[in-house]
C-alpha cells in the first residue's frame, strides 16, 4: 500500500473576497467543516412510517459552511464571519462561496459522499427503509432549486448502480 505523503499536496490559497467595503478570505473546508456540512445534510432527512416524509433545511447548508470558511480580515487579524451575520449578503454572492468551497473541498454532491454514506445506514441491519427505496423517493421529488443537488447526486449513485 502506498504511504500519505500531504506535504507535496498543493496548497489550496484562500480566496480574497471584499463586501460592502471591507475585506474577507475564503478557505478551503477543515475536515471537521466537512463533516459538520454533511451531517447538517442528512439531519434534514425526517421519515414517517418508515419512509422519507420530508427533506428541510438543506439550503441553509450553504450558510453553514461559508461561515466555517470565511474570515473578516482586518489590521491582520482574521475574524470568523457568523451564520448570522452572513445571512444578510445576497443569496448569490454566498451560493457562490459555497460553490467555491465545494469545488476545492471535494464537498460537491455529485461526488457521491451523501449518497454513499447513506447507502450504508439505509443498508445497516434495522434500518427502515434500504436506500434503494430512498433513491427512488429522492429522484422522484418536485424539480425544484433546492433538490438539484440532491437529486442530481443520487442520479449519479443510480447510474452506477446500473451498471452493476
Amino acid at each position: 500500500m502506498k504511504d500519505f505523503n500531504f506535504d507535496d499536496a498543493p496548497a489550496i490559497d484562500p480566496k480574497p473576497v471584499k463586501y460592502q467595503g471591507r475585506n474577507y478570505e475564503l478557505r478551503e473546508a477543515s475536515a471537521g467543516t466537512g463533516a459538520a456540512y454533511r451531517n447538517f445534510q442528512l439531519q434534514g432527512i425526517t421519515l414517517e412510517d418508515g419512509k422519507p416524509k420530508k427533506l428541510k433545511g438543506l439550503a441553509s447548508g450553504d450558510i453553514l459552511l461559508v461561515s466555517k470558511c470565511l474570515f473578516e480580515v482586518k489590521e491582520n487579524k482574521y475574524r470568523p464571519v457568523n451564520v448570522d451575520e452572513l445571512s444578510e449578503w445576497k443569496e448569490k454572492d454566498v451560493r457562490e462561496m459555497s460553490d467555491w468551497i465545494k469545488e476545492v473541498s471535494n464537498l460537491n454532491e455529485d461526488d457521491q459522499t451523501v449518497p454513499e454514506g447513506l447507502r450504508a445506514a439505509f443498508n445497516a441491519d434495522g434500518a427502515p427503509i434500504t436506500f434503494e427505496e430512498l433513491q427512488d423517493y429522492v429522484l422522484d421529488l418536485p424539480d425544484e432549486k433546492e433538490f438539484k443537488n440532491l437529486r442530481k447526486a443520487f442520479k449519479k449513485t443510480e447510474e452506477e448502480r446500473a451498471k452493476n
